[in-house]
């Protein structure tokens, strides 16, 4: 559902991440005074309202295609208090756009049709396995869970690949992730090069690219520079996020095609936003993180204040 159709009678507005949510539940919960309605309550009293992100339904979601998963019963739990943390009272759910979306809305004021509907069928999954009664989920339940999975697979070889010819354009003898190992001088230039203002701007700038594939406007039309500077003043975060990446490969060399790193794609589309007024006056979203990396991030895009560890956060509530 738009973020416009809904009240803008709170004071401040959050989004935990995936980790936090699974921390909440599998921490917290357990040996603490905390939960859902706890949560919910101290926040009622302070006015915030609290959205789901649907790369954060789409994580946990990953794991409970397999009942075997190591995480299933964590993440399985984890959806369950995001649905209730996150619903109205009519049983929708409060969720920001993806990324995407939040970038086309900004440069052209409309949303690709076709990710409404994928942000309208997680919200429908998370309510069903929210509801879902203890035991094996319903086989239509898993099934979406697989799909959902695949698209989480084929997100991160996706940007495994990206991330990979970036490597063989800094240097095309390179055989692994480390471009630079053997050659100092070379590193110090392309860390200049990846430190400087214009490579935000061609982070930004492929962006506004996608935006225009998802609209079907021209990729080569008028303004690229100008939009990719707006997307650098509503974005910043993501666009650090990314630029930190590429600096570490550079600087260290990083398997990116390990899991733990593969799966930083998803902290970037999570940070969309972040800093940022929701649409319609709605207050800046504040991140719920433990992720150092994003917290990096957001002190360089000069956003920190809106990244909080869940323990402040909840000690902020008390």
């Amino acid at each position: 559902r738009c973020l416009s159709d809904w009240s803008s009678d709170v004071c401040s507005s959050d989004l935990f991440d995936t980790n936090a949510y699974r921390n909440f539940c599998g921490l917290v919960v357990p040996t603490g005074t905390w939960n859902v309605s706890t949560l919910i309550a101290a926040e009622q009293l302070r006015q915030i309202s609290a959205y789901a992100s649907p790369y954060v339904i789409m994580e946990l979601a990953s794991h409970l295609r397999d009942a075997t998963d190591p995480h299933f019963e964590v993440c399985r739990t984890a959806i369950q208090a995001l649905y209730e943390h996150c619903k109205e009272r009519t049983g929708q759910l409060r969720m920001v756009a993806d990324s995407e979306s939040l970038i086309a809305h900004m440069l052209y004021g409309r949303f690709p049709a076709s990710n409404a509907q994928t942000s309208e069928t997680l919200a429908q999954l998370a309510r069903a396995v929210a509801l879902s009664p203890s035991g094996p989920l319903h086989q239509s339940v898993v099934k979406q869970c697989a799909e959902i999975g695949k698209c989480i697979d084929d997100g991160e070889k996706n940007f495994v690949a990206d991330l990979a010819n970036a490597v063989q354009w800094l240097n095309p003898n390179c055989v692994g992730w480390e471009p630079f190992s053997k050659d100092k001088q070379k590193r110090k230039r392309a860390l200049v090069i990846v430190r400087s203002d214009d490579m935000k701007t061609g982070i930004a700038a492929t962006q506004v690219i996608k935006a225009r594939r998802l609209l079907g406007e021209k990729e080569d039309g008028p303004d690229l520079e100008g939009m990719a500077n707006a997307v650098l003043a509503h974005a910043p975060v993501a666009v650090a996020l990314y630029r930190q990446i590429v600096e570490l490969l550079i600087s260290n060399g990083v398997d990116i095609s390990k899991k733990e790193h593969a799966n930083w794609i998803w902290d970037i589309q999570i940070v969309f936003g972040i800093g940022e007024e929701l649409q319609c006056g709605l207050p800046k979203l504040t991140l719920i993180t433990a992720d150092k990396a994003i917290a990096r991030a957001a002190t360089e895009a000069s956003v920190a204040g809106s990244i909080l560890r869940l323990p402040e956060y909840l000690a902020n509530l008390q």
